[in-house]
């Protein structure tokens, strides 16, 4: 329900825009545009990394989509590959959208937002180890990851251990 919330009073061409939400007694259905290209990661895990160029043209948008929601208060809480959608399967074209605003939340820039979401190779330092309110700029430290995973191939926080990985991410 948050996540219709948030599409249907919120638009920008990149962010993944509803068509139609229908309901029965079990279940929501979210028709939403057609994103032809997936999800950006399965590119990722394709093509290995991406040239400086691509990147940066994946990177433009997000940041542009990013800098929509949080002008409207709302921080996305889990950018990840997983959720930035491409639109064309062409394997020249880079344009996406962003997805999933599952966990998203409007934000107060005062108080900020204490509850802990997101995935963990993606959180910033204070949802790994919170120790108060945080606000939208947990979405930039994720930009920051996808913008060295889209580079080098790998998340900057290799490890097989929760444990260790939340202990490299606190140390930066």
């Amino acid at each position: 329900k948050n996540e219709l919330k948030i599409l249907g009073e919120n638009s920008h061409p990149k962010i993944i825009r509803i068509i139609e939400l229908m309901q029965d007694a079990n279940n929501y259905y979210i028709v939403s545009e057609f994103m032809e290209g997936g999800e950006l990661f399965k590119r990722l895990v394709r093509i290995k990394n991406f040239t400086e160029r691509q990147a940066q043209a994946i990177i433009i948008q997000i940041m542009l989509g990013l800098n929509y929601l949080h002008n409207q208060s709302i921080t996305h809480r889990d950018l990840k590959p997983q959720n930035i959608l491409l639109e064309k399967n062409d394997q020249k074209c880079f344009d996406i959208k962003i997805a999933d605003l599952g966990f998203a939340q409007k934000f107060d820039k005062e108080k900020g937002l204490q509850q802990v979401l997101g995935s963990l190779l993606y959180m910033a330092p204070e949802l790994v180890n919170p120790v108060g309110s945080y606000n939208e700029k947990v979405d930039v430290w994720a930009l920051g990851v996808i913008t060295y995973q889209l580079l080098s191939g790998k998340t900057p926080f290799q490890d097989k251990n929760y444990e260790a990985i939340k202990k490299n991410i606190c140390a930066m």
